[in-house]
């Protein structure tokens, strides 16, 4: 529970750093995950400044989410952040047009272990 907690902590402490970084077209403006496409996440991943990791972090625990894990989950329900991150830029490399929060619904929807 305190470990959940925890991961919850971060993950909107990490939003919040996010927030406050723009995107590289944009002029500070905040994340909009409704306009978050797979093809600017590519952008930042190739950028390597951290933010693309931070959403990536973000993502992985809105993807446990969708999949019911929590504190009462055995560790073998759980995901790690490496293999859902290789997953989830796979979606988003096949349809660069795909809204992000589409691609890790996707992520979601596969079978752990699947390929996508």
């Amino acid at each position: 529970m305190k470990t959940a907690a925890l991961l919850l902590l971060s993950a909107w402490l990490l939003s919040v750093s996010l927030a406050a970084q723009s995107p590289p077209q944009a002029d500070n403006e905040p994340l909009d995950l409704k306009s978050y496409h797979c093809e600017l996440h590519l952008e930042l991943v190739d950028l390597e400044d951290g933010r693309s990791d931070i959403v990536t972090v973000w993502a992985h625990g809105y993807y446990n989410g969708m999949r019911g894990v929590d504190e009462n989950t055995e560790p073998a329900g759980w995901i790690s952040v490496e293999a859902f991150s290789e997953q989830l830029l796979k979606a988003c490399q096949r349809d660069p047009e795909k809204l992000f929060i589409g691609a890790v619904k996707e992520t979601a929807q596969a079978k752990p272990g699947s390929r996508l």
